[in-house]
């Protein structure tokens, strides 16, 4: 996940996901430095399988890297307008879950490229999770379906749709 080091960008799910999955590795990417982070962690037990990183000029190799990206936003604290960090995920073929509300919902359809589960219902963002790693057949399903919809956001289909467009004016 790479977001913001706020609670309402689902800093904390996050957290209860990797101590509730301990066969998976989490990596969180956040616009923050060493210090804050050190403080904001400063009271919570952080599992072995979470990997915490400042902010990063080159976010490139986290998506390389990971198997499927989340944004667990809190939709009652923060409505995500796009996620741009979903889209780069999914160009890297990545499956993502994401609030049911908001633009994120325009990339991601449930059950196809990804879900939507809400932030705080820790057990479902698990069964999600579970659900697309554990079959590799799922898995290529899903990452084929997240690649896919991230090309109707690149310039060459912008341009093709728009060259589509003006000629049937």
């Amino acid at each position: 996940m790479i977001c913001s080091l706020k609670i309402y960008k689902g800093v904390n799910e996050f957290l209860q996901l990797a101590q509730q999955n301990s066969q998976y590795i989490f990596k969180l990417v956040v616009n923050a430095s060493e210090q804050e982070i050190l403080d904001y962690f400063r009271m919570k037990e952080i599992p072995k399988n979470l990997k915490i990183y400042p902010t990063q000029v080159d976010t490139h190799i986290f998506y390389r890297e990971a198997d499927l990206v989340v944004n667990l936003s809190h939709p009652d604290l923060w409505v995500e307008t796009f996620g741009l960090t979903i889209l780069e995920g999914m160009r890297y073929r990545l499956p993502a879950i994401v609030p049911p509300i908001g633009g994120v919902t325009e990339l991601v359809k449930n059950g196809e490229n990804g879900f939507w589960v809400n932030s705080k219902n820790i057990n479902e963002l698990s069964e999600k999770i579970n659900y697309i790693l554990k079959d590799r057949i799922i898995y290529q399903s899903f990452s084929d379906a997240a690649y896919a919809k991230s090309l109707m956001f690149s310039e060459e289909y912008f341009e093709k749709e728009s060259i589509h467009i003006i000629s049937s004016l």
